[in-house]
């Protein structure tokens, strides 16, 4: 997992049409994707447990499904 990328920082949001707070960072298409703005501020609330679980059992039954 990349920990430099829009997603885990505290100036990402979805209801900007850019998805950050701040006014002068580059844009960012892959949110998801690691990158070098100099706005980075890690965000500690950005990683959810559960969010990861509920995609760890998708992953489950994908594999199931498929018998991988």
């Amino acid at each position: 997992m990349q920990l430099h990328v829009c997603r885990m920082c505290t100036r990402f949001t979805t209801r900007l049409p850019k998805g950050c707070t701040e006014e002068d960072a580059p844009d960012v298409r892959d949110k998801k994707s690691a990158n070098f703005c100099d706005y980075f501020k890690p965000n500690p609330a950005a990683f959810d447990p559960a969010e990861q679980s509920a995609d760890a059992t998708a992953r489950a039954a994908l594999d199931s499904l498929f018998k991988k």
